[in-house]
């Protein structure tokens, strides 16, 4: 059965059983003080509680008034000994419909000047409810006594006197009534929930001494449940004094009752409000346990980490939400909480159906008045993701020492074959500048990629770019790692200084055409790059191995110079798997 289909039939079941039922039942309690011929009572809850159903559910809640009060009516028919014939039954109907008319009434008067949800926490809305209860009260009070008189059931002498009684008890039925039915179901339930002890008792010991007071008097005049005597004068305006006072007394004590806790309940949710916020903004996770080992409080940040709800979770077993393996880790330091002393620990550990999490751990014990451990508060910070960053730090370090140690050979072969292979002081430092500009720019776009690689094409642009309108580029994206990266760079150094001195760039006419492409190779990919030099000098092959040369036989094993007369060429093929740093 849907959400929504069960909440339906739960409606259908409050409208046309509970509600009946608790008009009946009240109802019956409350006409032992009726004025004969029994239908006016000086407290009659069912009013009460007729107007708090209509007040939440709307006019969907008469039929269930209607039948409530029609069964009432003719049980009490029955039980003062009449027939039940058409006159009285007309006559329950009467009051039925008036009983009806009124909560309908009532209800939408209610909705429309205080609203619901309804809390009855200020002065406006307790006053207004004040003042509206007894006007609403006239309309089953007069409409009733009116049918019954017309009817003969009722005499014009009883009329008044009974006018009277029924009001006063629908008075007072709505003032105590409707705030003790919206205590067991009236929205904002969590205020009416608070309300119990607070509003719901005193008004009902209230009550019972009214109920006391009442019966005292007239105990004299009592045979079976009912008035079977005329009273005098005296005697009815006695009652109704006293049933006056009674619904004054009770009335405006419920008000500053409804006023007092919801002043009470304002201060304590913002405090709970105040926590909440507290705990949704603090990043570490919190529980209360008890010595049996079960949760009594659950933040929503630690429920959320099993992907369940708080309320899930209070009064469960922690070893059966957290699971066998993380409970033998925390066992140790819950033994020691629980001796008095605080715990504090971080350790790795799995709980159920979570992946494995650093936390960190602080469990503080949790003392009754007399100062005995009853339990302890645990807060819990879940240090995985700093766990890792530092991790990642250690290796970043780890492999920037490594890179420097690297960067420091490279500088310093780069110097030695620098100085020892030029024929001038400074012709070596020339040298020696260019090939560390060219190292340092590579460098710089290895540390914009956080060391993770260099575009070759880039790479080639960069060593080009004083020479871009005399070469042409075309070539795949391929991403060579840092170690790569630094020899591709100074390969293209060496290659364009050479061109620019000796080769197709030394003239005003020469071009440099440069292509690569990845092919397969066995379970891997192979790069091939060609330089090749077009319109420079005759190339011939060097009387002597320069820097350049040798570095790019040192640097890539699988390559291939030519000097043929049209111009120089270069070509290299390069594994790209398992490229080392």
């Amino acid at each position: 059965m849907m959400p929504d289909t069960k909440a339906a039939v739960r409606k259908l079941l409050l409208v046309y059983g509970a509600l009946p039922l608790a008009y009946v039942i009240v109802g019956r309690l409350g006409l032992v003080l009726a004025v004969s011929p029994g239908y006016a009572t000086a407290i009659f809850l069912p009013a009460g509680i007729a107007l708090a159903a209509a007040f939440m559910v709307g006019l969907a809640s008469l039929p269930g008034i209607f039948v409530g009060s029609l069964l009432l009516n003719l049980s009490v028919t029955h039980s003062i000994g009449y027939e039940l014939d058409g006159v009285h039954v007309a006559v329950a109907v009467i009051i039925a419909s008036a009983s009806s008319l009124q909560a309908a009434a009532g209800g939408l008067a209610l909705r429309k000047c205080i609203g619901y949800p309804a809390p009855l926490d200020n002065p406006r809305d307790l006053l207004l409810f004040l003042l509206l209860a007894p006007f609403l009260c006239l309309i089953s009070a007069a409409a009733s006594i009116c049918g019954m008189w017309a009817l003969g059931v009722l005499s014009s002498a009883d009329s008044a006197v009974n006018l009277w009684t029924w009001w006063i008890g629908d008075t007072l039925g709505i003032l105590v009534g409707l705030p003790l039915t919206f205590v067991l179901a009236g929205e904002p339930r969590r205020l009416w929930q608070y309300r119990g002890w607070s509003v719901a008792l005193p008004m009902i010991l209230g009550l019972a001494l009214l109920v006391a007071v009442f019966i005292h008097f007239e105990s004299h005049g009592l045979s079976g449940g009912f008035h079977t005597e005329a009273r005098t004068t005296t005697r009815v305006w006695q009652d109704l004094i006293i049933t006056s006072a009674g619904t004054l007394s009770i009335g405006l004590l419920g008000a500053l009752l409804m006023l007092g806790t919801g002043y009470g309940y304002r201060i304590r949710a913002a405090k709970e409000e105040e926590l909440e916020a507290v705990l949704h903004a603090t990043p570490f996770m919190l529980t209360r346990c008890s010595r049996e080992l079960r949760f009594r409080f659950v933040s929503e940040s630690y429920a959320a980490m099993f992907g369940r709800r708080p309320e899930d979770l209070v009064g469960k077993p922690i070893a059966e939400v957290i699971g066998k393996e993380a409970f033998q880790t925390v066992l140790p330091h819950v033994e020691k909480v629980l001796g008095g002393n605080q715990a504090e620990y971080e350790a790795r550990i799995t709980y159920r159906g979570v992946v494995p999490r650093d936390i960190r751990f602080v469990y503080t014990p949790d003392r009754n008045e007399r100062g005995e451990v009853v339990g302890w508060v645990a807060s819990l910070l879940d240090v995985t993701d700093q766990k890792q960053a530092q991790e990642r730090e250690a290796i970043l370090l780890l492999e920037i020492q490594h890179r420097s140690n690297n960067l420091l050979a490279v500088i310093q072969a780069i110097a030695h074959q620098s100085f020892a292979r030029s024929n001038s002081l400074e012709e070596a430092k020339t040298a020696f500048e260019s090939r560390l500009q060219a190292l340092a720019r590579v460098d710089r776009q290895l540390m914009q990629s956080n060391w993770q690689g260099v575009d070759l094409r880039e790479i080639v642009r960069q060593e080009l770019e004083p020479f871009a309108d005399r070469s042409t580029v075309d070539g795949v994206k391929v991403v060579l790692g840092p170690k790569q990266a630094q020899n591709f760079s100074l390969a293209l150094h060496e290659l364009a200084t050479n061109a620019s001195k000796y080769g197709a760039l030394s003239n005003g006419f020469g071009r440099v055409e440069i292509a690569w492409t990845i092919t397969g190779n066995g379970g891997g990919h192979e790069l091939r790059f060609r330089w090749r030099e077009q319109g420079g000098p005759t190339a011939s092959e060097p009387s002597r191995l320069g820097f350049g040369t040798a570095l790019l036989r040192a640097t890539f094993p699988g390559i291939a110079l030519h000097y043929a007369p049209q111009g120089f060429s270069c070509e290299i093929e390069l594994p790209l798997k398992g490229q080392g740093n």
